[in-house]
């Protein structure tokens, strides 16, 4: 026997979906004109029932293509996904794309210390000797205590990459906590996460800066070019992960804005908090993570 309800339901179940104004939120389902009655934005409501990044379309696109695509846009803030807030959006996407962005960031954060190190030709060294102590104004016993668990969990070797994928992860989904939106129907609420998720592609500016100091490095040390003429055309990498950091900062605070249809006065917010919560991942990852590890290693070692 058939349910013949079932298509009712169906029906029933598109049209309780909203469909809602990209400028100021307003819900469309009761009007047939062609702009908001409540803004007077011209709207198309075919365009509004699909979502607008690229990686939601992967399947035809391809998923490099469409991942490079939807990075791009976010990026540069294309008008292309400026109403995305207003649309259907499947957090499962935004979450697979932000783990892949954080897998880069991650590598990008490996790289750089790898890089370091065989630059440094191994003189670098997180390991405290009696040396570490000397001409310190601060009680060597309370200095101690943080600093030499801290640096027998550096010195372990699968602590430092443990950090570096922490933090990355941690950096691109911390600022989810900003599109929280309780107030609003479940619907929009995973929108709004959705759209965090995909605010993480800024972060990938990190991979620029390392390809960037990869190139100064390698010319300098096996070219022998002086620096000081190697820092005019092509500069440190240090403007470019200031300008990751400072784009990241930007888009997520406009994606923030759109999800909860707020002007620049979320601003006000937004950005300490983000501030805040990318300093507690920091402390965790690199000072909190490592003493912790280092005190049970040495603890342990006691023990034997």
């Amino acid at each position: 026997m058939t349910d013949r309800t079932a298509p009712s339901i169906a029906v029933a179940s598109a049209a309780d979906e909203p469909l809602i104004c990209p400028h100021c939120g307003y819900d469309l389902r009761a009007t047939t004109a062609d702009r908001c009655p409540e803004c007077g934005l011209v709207i198309d409501p075919a365009a509004l029932r699909t979502s607008g990044f690229p990686w939601a379309h992967r399947k035809d696109l391809g998923r490099v293509r469409a991942y490079a695509q939807t990075a791009w846009l976010v990026i540069i803030d294309g008008r292309t996904i400026a109403h995305e807030a207003a649309r259907p959006q499947d957090p499962k996407d935004a979450r697979s794309f932000r783990r892949i962005t954080a897998a880069l960031v991650a590598l990008a954060l490996l790289a750089a210390c790898g890089l370091l190190l065989f630059l440094e030709e191994g003189r670098v060294t997180f390991a405290a000797t009696p040396d570490t102590f000397r001409g310190v104004n601060f009680p060597n016993k309370w200095l101690q205590d943080v600093v030499v668990p801290w640096s027998a969990g550096t010195t372990l070797p699968p602590v430092i990459p443990l950090m570096l994928i922490g933090l990355a992860f941690h950096f691109t989904a911390a600022h989810r906590r900003l599109f929280r939106l309780r107030s609003h129907p479940p619907r929009h609420r995973e929108r709004a996460q959705a759209i965090a998720g995909y605010a993480s592609a800024p972060m990938l500016l990190l991979l620029l800066a390392i390809l960037w100091w990869f190139a100064v490095e390698a010319l300098v040390r096996t070219r022998h070019f002086p620096r000081t003429w190697l820092d005019v055309p092509l500069f440190p990498a240090w403007p470019l992960l200031a300008a990751a950091v400072l784009a990241s900062i930007l888009r997520i605070t406009q994606w923030s804005m759109r999800v909860r249809h707020a002007g620049l006065e979320r601003t006000l917010i937004d950005v300490p908090y983000l501030l805040a919560l990318w300093s507690l991942g920091l402390i965790v990852w690199l000072l909190l993570l490592p003493w912790c590890v280092g005190f049970l290693w040495i603890v342990l070692d006691s023990l034997r």
